[in-house]
């Protein structure tokens, strides 16, 4: 009988079995010995037969303890307390392939970086250091805008028309003019002109043929300058001194000069006079008119009775000094340098800022000057000093001899 017993079929099946098995050891050796040949020694598999024995079953793969206990229908593959040798080619396979992967995750866990979505690829501190340069950026432009207002608003000069300022000099040549006339008589009464006021008037008296009424001009210009018009700060009282000689000592010789004209020089004291006069009120204006009426008042009250006395009658020379400290104010705070000049010399009176207005025979030539004229250097913005202007001319006149 060709068929053979079923005792002979299983004896044949086992002896196959444990051939297969002393293969898959056989395999397993020969591949462990060439993983130690390719592989570095850094990367050790706890799962390889080799350290079979060291590693716990809880950090075997779940794969393999799962295969362990695979339900099946075949009575030959039921789970006993050790593995069917049948089963262990398949899991040699396992281990070997487990191994493969693990060795080929650690390589390139060392030999590249990880490229996780939660990683951003600009890194956060070079976003923030953009944020903050635009928020400077903005920061430095507000305070620029802001830094560009205040100085606006510390230097929003404007200066005065030629004409504004002409027409506040020309009011004040009116009430001098108007309160010459008062003086007329009290001066005629006199004995001498030229020896009642020695030193008082704009110019040298040569003789006494110039006329009263001129004579009596030059007299309260001459006290009109020395009021109001002599520094740029008088006006403001005993503290003017302070504020004069540091002016001069910052731009000046530090002598009590006035400073050469230049554009910081012009700048600071306008700045610092609009500053004092706004803090001026009326009360104080007429205050300080009195104190100035006062001392102009002083220096005659024993030098001629007549004089002194028409000088006192009523409010004119109060109104005369308060439209003298008006016109000195607002000179004060322009930008360009104001001056009051008179012509000193006969060729001054060849010159275009000199109206000549009389002519008087004398034994020796002269100039008398009856009012002082307005000349404005530089622009009104306080630039380029060396240009002059003539606002309005002074008066005088041309003593000739015979």
């Amino acid at each position: 009988m060709n068929r053979k017993s079923r005792d002979q079929w299983n004896l044949e099946e086992e002896e196959e079995d444990e051939e297969g098995g002393d293969e898959v050891e056989d395999d397993e050796e020969d591949d462990d010995d060439l993983s130690h040949q390719t592989r570095p020694r850094l990367h050790h598999n706890p799962y390889s037969r080799r350290n079979k024995g060291e590693a716990s079953s809880s950090r075997l793969p779940k794969t393999r303890r799962s295969m362990q206990h695979l339900p099946t229908t075949d009575s030959r593959y039921k789970p006993t307390g050790k593995p069917q040798k049948s089963n262990l080619k398949a899991q040699g396979r396992l281990e070997r392939s487990l191994s493969d992967e693990s060795y080929a995750n650690m390589s390139m866990s060392t030999a590249e970086p990880s490229t996780s979505l939660n990683v951003p690829i600009t890194p956060f501190n070079n976003r923030q250091e953009g944020d903050l340069r635009s928020e400077n950026t903005r920061l430095r432009t507000q305070l620029q805008a802001v830094q560009g207002e205040r100085l606006s608003a510390l230097d929003n000069f404007q200066p005065c028309s030629d004409s504004d300022l002409r027409d506040a000099f020309v009011q004040l040549q009116h009430q001098v003019s108007a309160f010459s006339r008062q003086l007329k008589g009290a001066l005629a009464k006199s004995k001498s002109e030229s020896t009642i006021l020695p030193g008082h008037l704009l110019s040298l008296c040569p003789t006494d043929d110039i006329p009263i009424k001129f004579y009596s001009e030059s007299f309260l210009w001459r006290q009109l300058y020395i009021e109001c018009f002599q520094t740029p700060f008088i006006l403001l009282g005993p503290e003017s001194t302070i504020i004069f000689q540091t002016w001069s000592m910052v731009f000046g010789d530090g002598f009590g000069s006035i400073p050469r004209a230049t554009e910081a020089s012009e700048k600071w004291r306008s700045i610092t006079a609009i500053e004092m006069f706004g803090k001026i009120t009326p009360a104080r204006r007429s205050e300080r008119v009195k104190e100035m009426t006062k001392s102009f008042l002083s220096r005659f009250g024993s030098s001629d009775y007549h004089l002194h006395t028409s000088l006192a009658k009523g409010d004119q020379l109060e109104k005369l000094i308060g439209k003298g400290w008006d016109a000195a104010a607002i000179f004060a705070q322009q930008r360009c340098r104001l001056h009051l000049t008179i012509p000193e010399t006969l060729e001054n009176l060849n010159c275009d800022w000199v109206d000549v207005v009389q002519e008087v025979p004398y034994t020796e030539r002269a100039a008398f000057a009856i009012s002082p004229s307005l000349l404005k250097y530089g622009t009104g913005y306080g630039q380029n000093f060396e240009s002059w202007l003539c606002i309005v001319k002074a008066k005088a006149i041309r003593v000739k001899d015979d």
